[in-house]
């Protein structure tokens, strides 16, 4: 019954767009001929085809696996005899499957009107890559972030959300005729990638393909490995270099000699949150911490000296220098001396030393205290805007260097050949001393650990 409720919307939408243009076509005169009203008409459907695919298609597959757990099934949808790969397509096609009907009728509507507007084939194919790479990394992604997202109960339907939202599209989709000309352009508009000039659609769709079958690896690491973080550490490593890899391409024709500060730091700002966000999804929890210490035969200091060698901290510093090198022969190729680059790229790394300890802080006390995440969270946001706030209030110019966000807008607004290294080295040294506290919490759990894990 719902499915005829979403065929009678779908079907007001799609007549309320056709007749709304027939009467813009016969009475303002806004078309000069019957290509440029189906001109129009494509490029309207085209972004309704996007609301459908990327949006709810994408909030549709976020909600599946919430679902399943609300309806008490997902203990019976786990022992399935099924691959993990089956499960997935199973739950983005069973979830999606009136968007995709709904889908494919747009495609028709596109088809005939793209030959009837004479909108070029090659245009034609690179939208069309895009809707579906676009479309499909939202459905992925919104699987992924489903898998660990905690199931409550909501009102409403997906569906109507949509249509929540498409309502404020309506201007947009239609007023999309204006943009016809300009949109004729983008079959030809290329962006330098290394040394290749690439269409930007295809790049986009490329890209969207390429960060969609990651996340698909991932949802088949949730499905396959419950217990285990999203990413694996060799994972981790290996999706942080590719990354970077991307980043070096958009940025490759741009660094010159002397075109410091903007390539460097596009290229840092850019490569850089892969390195803040793998922590999160690869924390290995206090649980597992003592099941991995079974093994030691070291107690005390010694014991978690070497527990830390294997700790999140390790990894997550590992990935650190995985970031650093690239960073820092980028800054030497744009202008900065060698000592300078590596003291840079070492002051970025002492913030997210303190951002990775007040994390690992987070996994070794919450069996202790378990709201200490809100009180770790109020520390962040602290350690990220007093800084700019407090240069503010005192008129500095340096204070806000005290913080990540500060000091990589200060790298991005002057002209100078990076911070002066006085500065760097209060910078270094603030990081360092803010380290220090959380650094002994931290081994003084890891101690704790490795004891009671022999006493057991």
């Amino acid at each position: 019954r719902q499915f005829w409720v979403f065929l009678a919307v779908y079907l007001l939408a799609v007549a309320l767009i056709l007749f709304i243009n027939a009467s813009i076509y016969k009475c303002q005169n806004a078309f000069q001929d019957w290509p440029a009203f189906f001109r129009a008409l494509y490029y309207q459907f085209l972004l309704f085809q996007a609301v459908i695919l990327w949006i709810w298609a994408g909030y549709n597959a976020g909600a599946a696996l919430k679902e399943e757990i609300l309806q008490k099934s997902y203990d019976f949808f786990r022992m399935l005899p099924l691959s993990a790969v089956d499960k997935a397509v199973g739950i983005l096609t069973g979830k999606n499957l009136v968007a995709l009907l709904f889908g494919v009728a747009n495609f028709v509507f596109l088809l005939a009107f793209g030959i009837l507007g004479q909108v070029s084939g090659g245009l034609q194919v690179q939208f069309f890559l895009l809707l579906i790479s676009v479309g499909l990394a939202a459905s992925v992604g919104g699987l992924m972030i489903s898998t660990h997202a905690p199931a409550k109960q909501s009102k409403g339907s997906g569906f109507a959300a949509v249509m929540f939202l498409s309502f404020f599209a309506i201007p947009a989709i239609l007023s999309a005729f204006s943009a016809t000309s300009s949109a004729k352009s983008l079959e030809t508009k290329c962006i330098a990638f290394f040394d290749a000039e690439v269409p930007v659609l295809l790049l986009i769709s490329a890209l969207a393909f390429y960060y969609a079958g990651w996340m698909f690896k991932g949802v088949m690491r949730v499905l396959t490995r419950e217990n285990d973080p999203l990413f694996s550490r060799g994972g981790g490593m290996g999706f942080l270099a590719a990354h970077v890899v991307i980043i070096l391409g958009f940025a490759w024709s741009h660094f010159l000699p002397d075109s410091f500060p903007v390539p460097i730091c596009a290229f840092w700002v850019g490569s850089l949150f892969p390195l803040l966000f793998i922590p999160l999804g690869s924390v290995r929890t206090f649980e597992r911490y003592l099941e991995e210490s079974s093994g030691s035969v070291e107690t005390g200091t010694a014991g978690a000296g070497a527990f830390l060698r294997r700790s999140n901290l390790a990894y997550w510093m590992t990935l650190g220098v995985v970031w650093a090198i690239p960073s820092v022969i980028v800054g030497v190729v744009t202008g900065l001396r060698p000592d300078v680059a590596i003291f840079e790229a070492g002051v970025v790394l002492s913030f997210c030393l303190v951002l990775f300890l007040l994390l690992e802080l987070t996994v070794v006390y919450m069996p202790i205290f378990s709201k200490i995440g809100v009180l770790v969270s109020v520390i962040v946001g602290i350690l990220l805007f007093l800084p700019i706030i407090l240069s503010g209030i005192f008129s500095s110019d340096s204070l806000y260097a005290f913080c990540l966000p500060g000091y990589l807008a200060r790298l991005f607004g002057g002209d100078e050949r990076g911070l002066r290294v006085s500065l760097l080295s209060l910078v270094l040294a603030y990081n360092l001393a803010l380290s220090l506290v959380p650094l002994w919490l931290v081994f003084r759990r890891y101690q704790f650990i490795v004891s009671a894990r022999r006493k057991m």
